[in-house]
């Protein structure tokens, strides 16, 4: 505040939802309080993440083969995956927590969780909610007994029915988000004028967001209807309310997660890599699996135009390659090691064949391309291994 020259200024003890800089300076006081506090360890890949260790007094080589008192120290954790640290010491405690804003879910082990609850509150008042089951509109059924985790959506896909119920008469559920011809095109300019006034922004923001989170199927959907955010037509919009009739009679099924289920092992990655072929730029989709249900989906356009179908294939997979290396680079971070390669299932023999046999790789000139297709090579013959997608 500047009187006749001089120069106030005023320190306010906490800051104020609604100015500029409450997020940025809330979440540098929760970093520093979980961190110099509470000694816990923040995650390099995803900052969100925190967690803490409780090892053992028994200090054990850096190997999986342990003796029957180490067994049986592990037996006390819960069921806990994480083995072993990175330096050998055997893990018997251990508590994870992820921030988003000022809202915080954890899990552990029982000492740990009580140690939390006690020790949370002296850096910053805390209310503590109980056991989580709905959260930014998930719905969480978690059976330990069984070793089952399921997230849904149905209240939400209820409400926005609700929401549309007008546009939604007569309307009957799909078995697909949308047809599996249909090809979006951009419609004449009596086509756009007669859709004005439709809420095709508000239906696609709707929908846009629980396919980040158990609708990760209708990704392709939402990626092609973006498309026409700026000029949508009465056909964008037919297909979009299909899209949500389909998420609507879908509404009670989410994603499962199960413990021991899943063929491929338990915290094992795998993925799915595919894409078309088409003028001017191709559109691929990728999948990243773990624990028996997907934790990563994408659909989108490619940023480069691809000259064959190898091409296009051969991009997609780099960019799954890329999302494969985020999560074994965070699974490592937290102790999860991964000893043997991801399997990233593939339908191009060709594509296959590159990625696998580096001895038929040749760079060619100096696209943009061929620099991704080599870093994606390099990816895939450390850390992946490629195989054709069983029919």
């Amino acid at each position: 505040i500047r009187r006749q020259r001089q120069m106030c200024i005023r320190d306010r003890k906490r800051h104020i939802y609604g100015i500029p800089d409450a997020g940025n300076a809330f979440a540098i006081k929760f970093q520093e309080d979980h961190t110099n506090l509470l000694k816990m360890r923040q995650s390099v890949v995803d900052p969100c993440i925190y967690w803490k260790f409780r090892y053992s007094d028994v200090e054990g080589p850096a190997t999986r083969l342990q003796t029957a008192e180490d067994l049986a120290l592990r037996k006390e954790a819960d069921g806990l995956e994480i083995k072993l640290a990175n330096d050998g010491r055997i893990v018997v405690g251990y508590i994870f927590l992820i921030s988003w804003v000022d809202d915080v879910r954890y899990f552990g082990t029982a000492e740990e969780v009580a140690w939390y609850r006690k020790e949370s509150p002296n850096c910053m008042p805390i209310t503590d909610e109980g056991e989580s089951q709905e959260f930014v509109s998930l719905e969480i059924k978690q059976d330990l007994v069984a070793g089952t985790l399921e997230v849904t959506q149905s209240k939400y896909f209820l409400a926005a029915a609700k929401r549309f119920s007008k546009y939604l008469v007569g309307k009957k559920f799909p078995s697909t988000p949308l047809p599996e011809s249909w090809k979006p095109e951009e419609g004449s300019d009596a086509d756009r004028a007669e859709a004005r006034g439709l809420p095709y922004r508000e239906l696609i923001g709707v929908l846009a967001y629980p396919s980040t989170y158990v609708k990760l199927e209708i990704r392709l959907a939402i990626s092609l209807l973006s498309r026409y955010l700026h000029a949508p037509t009465k056909e964008h919009f037919k297909m979009a309310l299909r899209t949500l009739m389909y998420c609507v009679g879908t509404h009670d099924i989410g994603i499962m997660y199960s413990r021991g289920l899943d063929e491929h092992g338990v915290n094992t990655l795998y993925a799915y890599a595919d894409s078309n072929f088409e003028s001017p730029k191709s559109t691929g989709g990728r999948q990243v699996y773990m624990n028996g249900a997907i934790i990563s989906a994408s659909a989108q356009r490619h940023s480069t135009v691809d000259t064959s179908t190898t091409e296009a294939e051969l991009t997609e997979c780099f960019k799954c390659a890329q999302d494969v290396m985020g999560f074994r680079n965070l699974m490592e971070e937290v102790g999860l090691m991964n000893d043997e390669p991801t399997t990233i299932y593939q339908d191009n023999s060709p594509a296959i064949q590159i990625l696998n046999h580096p001895i038929f790789f040749v760079l060619g000139s100096k696209r943009a391309f061929d620099i991704s297709e080599s870093v994606g090579l390099s990816i895939t013959v450390e850390k992946s291994v490629i195989q054709r997608l069983p029919v």
